[in-house]
């Protein structure tokens, strides 16, 4: 790659091997393209490292590494983040599918309104059968609190769809501003608050 990316895409994976080709397809697919994808690859002792290493051997904006240790899913979060370079970043599991338009459309709301520093869409489960569900409710928006308490009286109800604000999109500098990922219980929610 010649340029630095628009988006940053973290995935940190361990042993993901049985939904990893469809998650790292849909990511691969996305109508925009101008991004870098960071695997970080936490010791897995399946299939996971030769699937990525397929995929990063067809495609340039896949970046793949391997720890030698496990060093747990906070430092590997953590990691990701740390390897990005571009202005916006969003983290990806190896077990989840992206809508097509899921960079287009977040990037798209990012940079129309600076007040915006995540971006998520609505979340929906894959039964088991493999139909989608329900999409999951809830919102967060707290460009209007000012204090950190405040957010974090607020942020917990506002997550009533479990932590799929974290797989959002955000401003790069914001996120590295909240600082790490912390090893806490709710540490999404106290990433949210800073």
């Amino acid at each position: 790659m010649g340029s630095k990316p628009r988006v940053s895409i973290g995935m940190p994976v361990y042993n993901e091997e049985l939904y990893l080709e469809q998650a790292l397809q849909s990511l691969l697919s996305q109508s925009f393209t101008d991004f870098e994808l960071i695997i970080s690859d936490n010791a897995s002792t399946d299939r996971t490292g030769e699937i990525c290493l397929t995929y990063a051997a067809k495609d340039p904006r896949v970046q793949y590494s391997r720890l030698k240790t496990n060093l747990g899913a906070v430092a590997n979060f953590n990691r990701v983040i740390q390897l990005s370079s571009a202005p916006y970043f969003f983290f990806a599991s190896g077990h989840d599918d992206r809508h097509e338009d899921f960079v287009a459309r977040c990037l798209e709301i990012l940079e129309h309104d600076s007040s915006v520093v995540l971006c998520y869409p609505a979340t929906r489960w894959r039964e088991p059968d493999g139909h989608l569900g329900e999409i999951m409710s809830g919102q967060l928006d707290t460009r209007h609190l000012r204090s950190q308490a405040a957010r974090f009286r607020t942020v917990p109800w506002g997550l009533t769809s479990y932590n799929y604000p974290l797989y959002g999109m955000m401003r790069t500098d914001a996120l590295k501003k909240a600082n790490p990922i912390r090893a806490t219980v709710a540490s999404d929610i106290v990433c949210f608050t800073n």
